[in-house]
């Protein structure tokens, strides 16, 4: 188990060094994806319900790496994973029976809801004495980029979590 925990670790780490060497180069009206975040929620919505330590490190992890890379306060990106962690477990709990058919429908305003909380509350906590409500296109810019990055990440992830099982059973006459 706890090598998992390394390769994730590790995975997020390659993530972050990705979005943050190569991805300022793909922007598009000076927004890119935040793929770090993208990870983190699909890792969060394909765990098992009763997986809650798993959650809570990924939050850790997540929130940690990205901090290390933001030129701000330590600690707001982890409050602000935690925090979006929280919410995207509270979704799925009232979410109860997911059917497989209908995970792409669920997955992105949980998306959207999501990645607006955690802007929401990352730039609070970054911009605490100074806060100024700006509402301009970068907001709805970056919410479609990381929408259409998070759709292709979320189908990879929907094909690798729910593979279908190969029919082994023999049969004679076919």
């Amino acid at each position: 188990m706890w090598l998992k925990l390394l390769l994730i670790t590790l995975v997020f780490f390659l993530v972050a060094c990705v979005q943050n060497s190569f991805l300022p180069h793909t922007t598009i009206m000076g927004v890119a994806p935040n793929i770090i975040f993208i990870l983190f929620f699909v890792l969060v919505f394909f765990e098992k319900k009763d997986a809650y330590y798993r959650g809570f490190f990924l939050a850790i992890i997540a929130g940690f790496i990205s901090d290390l890379f933001l030129s701000s306060y330590f600690g707001a990106s982890i409050i602000s994973f935690l925090a979006t962690y929280l919410a995207i477990k509270t979704m799925l709990y009232f979410l109860k029976e997911r059917q497989e058919k209908y995970l792409l429908v669920y997955s992105i305003p949980m998306f959207l809801l999501c990645l607006a909380i955690y802007n929401s509350l990352l730039y609070a906590l970054v911009h605490f004495p100074y806060i100024k409500v700006t509402v301009d296109k970068n907001i709805l810019i970056e919410l479609l980029y990381n929408t259409v990055v998070a759709l292709v990440v979320f189908f990879l992830a929907k094909t690798i979590y729910y593979k279908k099982p190969k029919d082994r059973q023999l049969t004679l006459f076919r």
